[in-house]
Order: C-alpha cells, then structure tokens, then sequence
C-alpha cells in the first residue's frame, strides 16, 4: 500500500459509515461500494507539501455528500492516487484510475499533467476537475472535459497588469517556468499588459541552471516572477546576487512561506504577488478544517478541492436524474456547467445536501463555492474570479 493509499484508509477507518474514501489496488483492502470517482495528489516529490491538506478538503466534501445520504443513492468513494510531482509517474496513477472506470478526476496540481490527461478524457469517458492551475493551454474540442476552480490565468493576469499599471510600473520582463502554467500565464500577461499600454522587455524561461540567466534586454526595469516555491526561490537568489534591487510580481504560485524563507532576507520586503481571494466563507472553512481534522489552517488549495468535489457531485446527481443511467463525459460536463450556472437555485458550500436533495428531486441549482461564484465558460475556466494582493513585510508574508 503506498503513502496516500495508507493514509486515506487511515481516516476512511476514522470515518465509519461515511462511506467516503476508497483504497488502491495492491495489498488495499477490498474495494468499497459506492459510486467511485477518482483524486490525484500529490504526495511525494516536489509539490508534497500541499498533499495532506488538498486530501482533507476532499474528505470534508465527501462526508458533507455522504451525511445527505450521498449521490443517486449511493456513499461517495475517492479513489487516490499518488502522481509523485512527476510527469511520468503521474501517468501511471492516472491510467490506473481510468482504469477502474471513473467518471470524474479531481486533480491533479502539475500543469503539465494536467496538460497531458486532458487530450486523454474522451477517450477514457471521463471529465476532470483541476483545483490549483490556472489554464487551460492545451487544444481540444470545445466544450472542455477539464475544468479549472483555481482563478483563471485570463482573470489573473489582467488584475496583475493593472496593478503594475497603477504602481507606475510600465515597463517589465517576465521570467517563468518552462511548462504549460508558466508559457501561458506569460502570454496572458504580455497581452494584457501592453494592452494597457505597458511594454514587455523580455519574457523568458528560467534555465536549469539559474547562473545562467541573461537578459538580452538588459538589466530589468521590473520583474514579474511566474514559479513554484523552490525554482522561483533560486531565480531570486541569482537575481539577488546580481544586485537586481526590484521591483517584483509574483504569480499566484508563490504565495507560500516556502517561498519566502529560501530567499535572502529582507530583500523581497515591499514586494507584492496575486493569488486568488480569501472570503469569508474560507474563514468559515478553515475554522471547521481545523476543528474536523484537530489541525492547523488549512494551505490555499484546500477549498478549490473542496468546491471540486461538491460540483462533481451535484454533476453526478444531476446527470442521474436527468438521464436514468451513467452518463458520458460529455453529458456529464453538460451538467457540471448546469449545477454551477447563474440560474436556479443557490447553494452553497454550507448547503451541500440541500443541493443534493434538490437536484435528485429535479430542481435546478447554482453552486456557490468557498471562493464566491462558480461559473464555467466554454473553456472551462471560473467565468469571473475573485482575486487579492499580498506583499512581503519585516520577513512575513502578508495578505492584503
């Protein structure tokens, strides 16, 4: 049994009754009954930190469902896998859930994952619902099987440029990830960005040896860092050693005190990145997290997983309802973009079972999530999504 299988039985077992948590196969206990859909996280590799907590906004929303008597009659089941923070490694859990005929994924993190899987739905009669990247980048026929929660690179990017715009920062280079998340964040932001009237110097991938950055445009301006918490620590020690003194953006991926404590310190004080918006009602969240689980806050990611299990869910019960029978992806993303349109009744995350029950009685409904309003475009990214500023302080990061 691996680590995340180990750990889901754990608080499966916590959790008689609730029927919420299924196990892999391979020394597992034998599959539960229910209606199975399947996460991937990650609990191994680069991005193992954020595991345990997206795995307990999943649980929060999977009993929520199970305690309204779960969907089309049935307990809900998540079956994990471990995707490693690794492309390949990420593949073979993923085939392994396609292979048990899921309908829905919730996950993964890695945008190049995502990336690859997606082409993959059709084929597998499956839809996906990611919680922490921002876009979409991948072609395909329209409408999408894979929806995004996580507030939309297009949104993102825009609010970002304003901001430097106001700041007065109309000149800038762009320094990414060279993977799906980084190309594309940057290209919304140079649209964006010099629609406004602003000019993009360079806009380039960090090596694989940081030492080696260059800018061909010369020394820069302004800096809007697009990373994870490790690669973009490294692209500001090299950036620090050479007496760039700012000042910087950061993208939404760096609003992490991992972040912050491998950077020199001090030098980001000032500094100000874009992550998506904290409400009330995650206020609300976290003080339940913390009571269900006797843990600290939950990390931003938590709630976007929470929302994805409840949509997926009214989807599920919705499709059912409307159909008689097990729906194809297409049919069921039909009804995922139904359960979280405007129109109808509004539920919100509170009200999970009232939605379930209102939906298995052939109401329409409209989930309200954690984060506000929920509302697919054709892309399948969040219509309208709610963001926020945070800046680095006296060594602390602080959210605005």
């Amino acid at each position: 049994m691996n680590r995340a299988t180990a750990t889901l039985w754990a608080v499966a077992a916590a959790t008689v009754g609730e029927g919420s948590l299924g196990c892999l196969p391979g020394g597992a206990p034998p599959s539960q009954q229910g209606l199975h859909i399947g996460a991937l996280l990650p609990y191994t590799g680069d991005l193992a930190a954020s595991g345990a907590s997206l795995e307990r906004g999943i649980i929060m929303a999977v009993e929520a469902a199970n305690r309204a008597g779960g969907v089309a009659g049935q307990n809900l089941i998540v079956d994990v896998e471990d995707t490693h923070s690794d492309l390949q490694r990420g593949r073979v859990s993923a085939q392994r859930l396609f292979d048990r005929n899921i309908a829905g994924v919730i996950g993964p993190e890695e945008p190049v994952l995502a990336r690859d899987l997606a082409p993959l739905l059709s084929e597998h009669q499956a839809i996906m619902i990611s919680g922490g990247i921002t876009a979409r980048a991948e072609a395909g026929a329209e409408p999408s099987l894979w929806f995004r929660i996580f507030a939309s690179a297009k949104s993102v990017t825009a609010e970002l440029a304003q901001r430097m715009v106001r700041d007065g920062t109309l000149t800038t280079s762009v320094l990414y990830v060279d993977d799906s998340y980084g190309v594309t964040f940057a290209s919304f932001f140079k649209i964006k960005f010099e629609a406004l009237g602003g000019k993009v110097v360079d806009v380039l991938p960090i090596p694989a040896n940081v030492s080696a950055l260059a800018f061909p445009g010369g020394t820069p301006t302004a800096l809007v860092l697009v990373a994870y918490p490790s690669t973009g620590a490294l692209a500001v020690q090299q950036l620090a050693a050479t007496r760039y003194a700012g000042p910087w953006y950061f993208a939404p991926t760096l609003d992490s005190e991992e972040f912050l404590l491998n950077t020199p310190p001090g030098y980001l004080d000032g500094m100000v990145g874009i992550s998506p918006a904290l409400t009330a009602d995650f206020a609300e969240f976290s003080n339940l997290f913390q009571a269900r689980f006797q843990s600290g806050e939950p990390s931003l990611g938590a709630n976007f997983y929470y929302d994805s299990v409840a949509v997926l869910a009214l989807a599920l019960a919705e499709a059912n309802q409307r159909l008689g029978r097990t729906p194809t992806a297409a049919e069921l993303a039909a009804s995922v973009r139904s359960v979280s349109a405007p129109a109808g009744q509004t539920v919100t995350w509170r009200e999970l079972d009232v939605g379930l029950h209102a939906v298995a009685a052939g109401q329409k409904v409209n989930y309200r999530g954690i984060s506000g309003p929920i509302d697919f475009d054709t892309d399948g990214d969040v219509a309208q999504s709610l963001v926020r500023f945070w800046r680095f302080h006296d060594g602390h990061l602080v959210r605005d």
